[in-house]
This record gives structure tokens, C-alpha cells and sequence, in this order.
């Protein structure tokens, strides 16, 4: 994905992947599309997450995605359904809402089934400033049926700005209940017409990304690569096509 050559960012980002990063995205798109996706990590052959997202704009400034995402290693699997709405209530500012359904396969307990839903809104100050705001879980629709806990909420909150025609500025703060504060920066270049260079740094895990974009028509490429002290690195790539 996109977010990954800026190690992390994604509450701003307007791509093929907004239903999954901020639903208020949808909102801003101005083509429908389809994009696939898979990440490794840690190089570890069978440790890979695959995502296949669905976007398509509606009448009006309002918009549609769906999503499907997958991984696991040998015992357990973890399945990822995704559907999400963005709505402009103003030229400048756009909410969204996204439904995920979560299936956790565990060879030795069976399957634990979890839902939850995220709230998202974007607004976009002038023509160079962007702000993004994602609410997760905020309603706490189910619990952790062996520990009676429930999922933790958490908020993200991003920015972005473009500096002169070919340079965008990332960074992006957020926190859950489970995990301390993490902050992410990001550096986009629209180097040439149909290339993109990124890169990024996440405090958390001392992460350094490096990222290249490639757009052609309605056809889009983007490959990202992370660097961690522990426990590893992490590789993606994407496709897309969009009309």
C-alpha cells in the first residue's frame, strides 16, 4: 500500500485502499476502483497479509468500498471483511463510516468472531493542507468472549501538506488503549510525471520506510519496503485500476 512508503501514515490518504485507511477518503475520490495488495513480514515465507479492496463513487460527492483482507501462518488464520460509506457534507470536509467483520481461526479453539466499527472524517483546509481524524471502535459492539474484555477503542489523528507542485509533507499521531502513543512522518516527491518517491519514519519501532509509486492511465503500482530494529523488515506491493 500507499501508507506503507510513509511508514505508516494513512488517516489523509485518498487512494484505492481509503475504505481501509479512512472511509471519509471515499468521499474525495474522483474515480471508482479496484486495487489488490499483499505485504510479507518479517521475511518469513508463509507470514503474508493479502488485501483486495473495492471502491466505487456514487451519485453526488459520496462514495462505496469494500474490502477483503487475509492472513495466518500454519494454525491459525485471521479473515478481514471491510465495508465503509464517505459523504461530503461540505466542499471541504467529508465523514465516513466503515463495518468490519473479523473471523480469527485458532487450530486448537476453534473460530472467535469479532465486529466493530470506525467513524472518519477529513477536511481539507486550503489547497495544500489536509486534516484526517479516524475513531476506532468508538461503540465497543462486541467483547473478547473468553476474557469478557472488550476490543480497545483508539483514535488517529493526521496530517498533510503539499509543499510548491511535487512535494507532500505526512505525519500522523495515534493511540489505543492497549498501546502507547505512536507517531509517524512521512515525505512524498512527485519526482516525475508518472513516479512517486516516499519515505517515512515511525518513533515506535524505529522504523525507516522507502517507497516508489508508479501511475499510468488507470492503472497504478506502488511498491514500499520497512526497516525495523525488532523484529524485522516488512515488503508490499499493490495494483490498481481505476475508472
Amino acid at each position: 500500500m500507499r501508507s506503507l512508503g510513509l511508514a505508516g501514515v494513512s488517516s489523509v490518504l485518498v487512494d484505492g485502499f481509503s475504505v481501509i485507511n479512512n472511509s471519509a477518503g471515499l468521499a474525495y475520490l474522483s474515480q471508482s476502483s479496484v486495487a489488490v495488495s499483499v505485504q510479507n513480514r518479517f521475511g518469513i515465507n508463509d507470514l503474508n497479509i493479502f488485501h483486495l479492496s473495492g471502491q466505487y463513487r456514487l451519485r453526488g460527492d459520496q462514495a462505496i468500498g469494500l474490502a477483503l483482507a487475509s492472513t495466518g501462518i500454519e494454525g491459525f488464520r485471521e479473515n478481514h471483511v471491510t465495508a465503509g460509506y464517505g459523504l461530503k457534507l461540505m466542499n471541504a470536509f467529508s465523514i465516513g463510516v466503515k463495518l468490519n467483520l473479523t473471523n480469527y481461526h485458532l487450530a486448537e479453539r476453534g473460530n472467535l468472531f469479532r465486529a466493530h466499527a470506525d467513524l472518519g472524517a477529513m477536511y481539507q483546509v486550503n489547497n495544500r493542507l489536509k486534516l484526517g481524524l479516524v475513531f476506532f471502535n468508538p461503540f465497543q459492539i462486541t467483547r473478547l468472549r473468553e476474557y469478557d474484555e472488550y476490543f480497545p477503542t483508539g483514535v488517529s489523528f493526521g496530517a498533510s501538506y503539499l509543499v510548491g507542485n511535487g512535494l507532500g509533507l505526512y505525519s500522523e499521531v495515534s493511540k489505543t488503549e492497549l498501546s502507547p502513543m505512536q507517531f509517524k512522518i512521512g515525505i512524498e516527491w512527485h519526482w516525475l510525471e508518472q513516479l512517486w518517491l516516499r519515505t517515512g519514519y515511525s518513533h515506535t519501532n524505529s522504523a525507516f520506510s522507502l517507497g516508489v509509486g508508479i501511475h499510468r492511465k488507470y492503472l497504478t503500482a506502488n511498491f514500499s519496503f520497512v526497516h525495523m530494529a525488532l523484529p524485522g523488515g516488512v515488503s508490499g506491493a499493490d495494483f490498481g485500476y481505476s475508472w
